[in-house]
């Protein structure tokens, strides 16, 4: 074998080293970018959260005060009714804050499993379906819980908040997953 064909299969052994490393650098990048803009968006969705908060606060104090000037009777089973249509308004307002972040959650593990491409395995794009899914309903059934006036309010909230959590769990875990598969 030539020095020049020595030096040819070298270099481009080395060239091949050096465009597979370029080629995960730009993985990680875009991988890394999908957080940061996941971060962002939580800290929008916490920030919503909060606004929502000061307003239902603002919008039942204001109403309380209202009520208790008039001092009519029957103003004190008013004012129970306003608090819990209150401690309501605020359950349904902290549900849709952790359905949001794991909606933000959810579609960061969807753009990661873009970027890894074929070597995400086949499990990890079914599990990102299931989840899709799974904050589909969720988000329906927190829409039905706003307009229910049922006495199972309570336990259908603990259903709904328990349902959450599993949701949480689940993605969390996916977010485990595509972490190992990156590797």
């Amino acid at each position: 074998m030539s020095k020049t064909h020595s030096i040819l299969i070298v270099s481009a052994l080395l060239g091949g080293a050096c465009a597979g490393s370029h080629g995960e650098d730009v993985r990680d990048a875009r991988v890394a970018r999908a957080e940061d803009q996941a971060q962002a968006q939580e800290e929008s969705v916490e920030e919503a959260a909060s606004q929502r908060a000061d307003s239902i606060d603002e919008r039942y104090s204001a109403t309380k005060e209202g009520v208790e000037s008039r001092d009519a009777p029957g103003s004190g089973e008013t004012a129970e009714l306003l608090d819990k249509s209150q401690e309501r308004a605020e359950d349904q307002s902290e549900a849709q804050e952790r359905l949001e972040k794991v909606g933000v959650q959810i579609q960061a593990a969807q753009q990661k499993i873009s970027v890894l491409a074929e070597q995400a395995p086949t499990q990890l794009k079914t599990e990102l379906q299931t989840a899709k899914l799974q904050h589909q309903t969720l988000r329906q059934e927190l829409a039905i819980l706003r307009t229910e006036r049922s006495v199972t309010w309570e336990s259908d909230k603990e259903r709904l908040d328990e349902r959450i959590t599993q949701l949480e769990d689940r993605v969390n875990r996916l977010s485990d997953e595509i972490e190992s598969a990156k590797g």
